[in-house]
C-alpha cells in the first residue's frame, strides 16, 4: 500500500494491472488516484470483468468525473494472421511482403514518424509499411520517408474501406 501512495506522490501517472481481484493495494489504488482508466478487452470475460469493476465502483460512490472506460482499439477477432486479399495485395504492392499497417489520420501525435524512423532499421525490403488515412502530415511524412531511405517500402494508400482492412 506504501508503494502505491509513493507512486502516486512521485509520478504523473501509475499503472496498476490486477487481474480483476480487489485488495488492499487495489483499494489504496483508487483512493489516491485522480484518474481511472477501466481498460476493457473484447473478450467476454473482460467485458463481464469490466461491469463488474464498473458496478462495484459506483456502489462504493467512486466519483464518476475520476472513471474513464478505455475500448480496445482493435477487435483481434477480426484482425488476426490468416488469408490475405490477393487483389489488396496486389493494389498496395505488397505480394510477398511483410506488411506492418496503421490505420489513422496523418496527425503529428499519431507517430507514423517514429515507424519511418524504425523501418529504416530494420534490414530487408521484404517489410513494407501500409499507412492508410489521409490528413495534413502526408507531405511531411513522404519527405522523412526519403530522408529515411525508405519510400520504397512505404505505401500511403489515402483512405482504406473498413472493410478491406482486415485483408491486407
Amino acid at each position: 500500500k506504501e508503494l502505491v501512495r509513493f507512486a502516486a506522490r512521485m509520478f504523473d501517472y501509475v499503472i496498476l494491472d490486477t487481474p480483476g481481484a480487489f485488495n488492499d493495494i487495489v483499494g489504496t489504488a483508487l483512493e489516491v488516484a485522480t484518474q481511472v482508466l477501466v481498460v476493457t478487452s473484447v473478450d467476454m470475460a473482460s467485458i463481464k470483468d469490466t461491469s463488474f469493476i464498473l458496478d462495484l465502483l459506483e456502489s462504493e460512490s467512486f466519483p464518476e468525473d475520476r472513471l474513464m472506460r478505455v475500448y480496445p482499439g482493435v477487435d483481434p477477432r477480426r484482425f488476426c494472421p490468416g488469408p490475405r486479399d490477393p487483389d489488396l495485395l496486389r493494389r498496395y504492392g505488397l505480394e510477398g511482403k511483410r506488411v506492418v499497417l496503421t490505420v489513422a489520420r496523418l496527425d503529428r501525435r499519431k507517430g507514423h514518424d517514429a515507424v519511418l524512423r524504425a523501418l529504416a532499421r530494420l534490414q530487408g525490403p521484404d517489410v513494407v509499411y501500409l499507412i492508410a488515412g489521409r490528413g495534413r502530415e502526408e507531405a511531411r511524412l513522404r519527405s522523412l520517408a526519403r530522408e529515411c531511405g525508405v519510400a520504397d517500402r512505404v505505401r500511403f494508400a489515402g483512405f482504406v474501406p473498413e472493410e478491406d482492412l482486415a485483408g491486407v
